[in-house]
């Protein structure tokens, strides 16, 4: 990919916590540049969604990332805390941030629809 293509957030349509979760994001920390979509559109996204029980996050050169990873590519893009992403992005921080990923991905599936959730 060229560099030119905006991040996009790809999520559970079939979770109403991640699809809520999502649009939360992208407003609160002012993601004008950032897309949301479906991991059900694109069926390449969708079973990298599934084999690592994450959402996915491209960025602007179109490589996937996962888990709080992709949490700081979101941030990246975000005109309010990418001046964090140096410190979200140290190695501690990435260890915390997959911990707490975890902890509430294996406990969304109360909020999904249906328990319908990856």
């Amino acid at each position: 990919m060229n560099g030119s293509v905006n991040p996009t957030v790809y999520f559970d349509q079939d979770c109403r916590f991640c699809t809520n979760a999502v649009k939360t994001f992208k407003r609160c920390l002012l993601l004008t540049n950032v897309n949301l979509a479906p991991a059900q559109s694109n069926s390449k996204i969708y079973e990298k969604m599934l084999a690592n029980d994450s959402w996915v996050v491209t960025d602007k050169q179109g490589n996937p990332h996962y888990k709080y990873e992709a949490f700081t590519v979101m941030c990246k893009s975000s005109p309010l805390v990418s001046w964090l992403v140096p410190f979200l992005s140290l190695p501690a921080m990435n260890t915390i941030g997959d911990r707490i990923y975890h902890y509430i991905s294996s406990r969304r599936t109360s909020s999904c629809k249906n328990g319908g959730c990856a």
